[in-house]
């Protein structure tokens, strides 16, 4: 990936992921040869449709949250702020306790 497509994959998304296929003798293989389902090995090309599970792997710290479905922090009107503050943990501008006080301060849902 170039430093710029990762800019701008970061600015996007938030973080960075990579989506790889996993032989069953541990060799690894791109997303495109496993979404065709055939690569080259030593110079051959192996069908590597069975056995071969898609993996993706995390290639930079990223959060999330889990809430239950009734909790005040299903709001679509916070989803944004939500965003840049998880974002914004990451780049050490945020921290854990202001998250709680902003979603502590959400209205309820009944």
């Amino acid at each position: 990936m170039s430093e710029e497509d990762r800019s701008k994959w970061l600015d996007e998304r938030g973080y960075l992921d990579e989506e790889y296929g996993l032989l069953k003798d541990g060799r690894v293989v791109s997303r495109p040869e496993y979404d065709d389902g055939a690569a080259y090995i030593d110079g051959k090309l192996v069908d590597i449709r069975k056995g071969t599970k898609l993996r993706v792997r995390y290639i930079m710290p990223y959060n999330f949250l889990i809430a239950a479905h009734g909790s005040s922090i299903n709001n679509n009107d916070f989803g944004r702020r939500l965003e840049e503050l998880l974002r914004g943990m990451l780049r050490k501008k945020n921290t854990l306790e202001e998250l709680a006080a902003k979603i502590a301060k959400l209205p309820r849902q009944d």
